[in-house]
């Protein structure tokens, strides 16, 4: 009686590990795929000046958590960021720019943005 169960795990773990790497096959394919083509995707991002998350100095070098968080993200993807700054002075005022940027279209994503209870 033993030997019957232990069978039926066997085959519960072997049905376990074949579904996870069927499941696993279509983010190979798609990363091979782009390989394939060698174009690179242009991703837009709405990039609002905040220290620490998206920031941007004067000889036009970005850095920031964000920045680096989407190079780590690029090396896996392909993709390459276009980076629209957003710096007003008003961090409110930048947010919201940055929003309309995604609405309209003109940007893929946000750059990075922190809650604030004050400015919930």
């Amino acid at each position: 009686m033993k030997r019957r169960f232990d069978r039926i795990g066997i085959f519960r773990r072997m049905a376990f590990y074949l579904a996870m790497a069927l499941g696993s096959l279509p983010f190979f394919c798609v990363a091979q795929a782009q390989e394939q083509d060698g174009e690179r995707q242009v991703i837009r991002v709405a990039y609002p000046v905040q220290w620490g998350l998206t920031q941007y100095d004067e000889k036009g070098g970005f850095s920031g958590y964000s920045y680096e968080f989407l190079q780590e993200i690029s090396q896996y993807t392909g993709w390459e960021f276009e980076f629209i700054v957003i710096n007003t002075g008003d961090i409110n005022q930048d947010l919201t720019t940055a929003c309309e940027l995604v609405a309209r279209g003109d940007a893929d994503l946000i750059g990075g943005m922190v809650y604030i209870d004050q400015l919930a």
